[in-house]
């Protein structure tokens, strides 16, 4: 008796979950679209004229120009090397290793040279402190503080201002489609953002972690 109940409930919970899966990845297409259109490249590249390899010279050249915008240079054992993300329009830079900063295409691009600048001192402040002690367990504002002693206090804070408008502009579309709420799940899992526990961190969190780096950096003095 149990076993026929079973039966008969498989198939339509294997259709409703094949269906629930169809209709997410569709969403998350559909969101990621939109958001982009809240932050257009204002660093002009004709991407159809570039080949993967092209681009990858074009944005290394840029990285080099915006650290040579450097106030003072960084405590470092040896230079990290620098990998441009081809392909991904997301704004994410990250250190690992200790011998390599990745940068996305999308922040290579839409960051002006002042803005990457402070981007690149950022990850370096980072690679300055695992070198010293091994690890890293500063909170962010406290690297924007080394961040900003590095590359000077404007750049930073237009760095971080430019990543807080991308928050707002995704939790917005978020925000006007309501019965799309799980979608804010599928943005933790995918958008590569962790703590340092490993648990995945939402838009949101991540959001007043910004709005938390910006007061510090505006109490600064240049």
């Amino acid at each position: 008796m149990i076993l026929q109940k079973i039966k008969r409930l498989s198939w339509p919970l294997l259709l409703f979950f094949i269906v629930y899966g169809f209709i997410n990845q569709v969403t998350l297409v559909v969101v990621r679209r939109v958001t982009s259109y809240y932050t257009k490249s204002s660093f002009e590249v004709e991407e159809t004229s570039l080949s993967k390899k092209d681009k990858e010279i074009f944005f290394q050249k840029k990285i080099a120009e915006a650290r040579n915008l450097f106030r003072i240079e960084p405590n470092l054992k040896s230079e990290p090397d620098y990998k441009v993300n081809v392909g991904d329009k997301n704004y994410q830079a990250r250190f690992y290793d200790n011998k390599v900063i990745e940068i996305t295409e999308g922040l290579a691009k839409d960051f002006t040279l002042d803005e990457l600048a402070g981007v690149i001192a950022h990850e370096l402040a980072h690679v300055e402190e695992v070198e010293r002690v091994g690890f890293e367990r500063r909170p962010h504002w406290m690297v924007d503080v080394r961040a900003a002693e590095i590359a000077g206090r404007q750049r930073v804070v237009s760095a971080v201002e430019k990543l807080v408008k991308k928050r707002l502009s995704v939790l917005a579309v978020l925000s006007e489609h309501p019965f799309l709420f799980y979608l804010t799940l599928n943005y933790r899992s995918s958008g590569r953002y962790f703590d340092k526990d490993g648990r995945p961190r939402s838009l949101k969190e991540i959001y007043e972690e910004d709005k938390k780096r910006l007061e510090h950096l505006y109490a600064l003095r240049d």
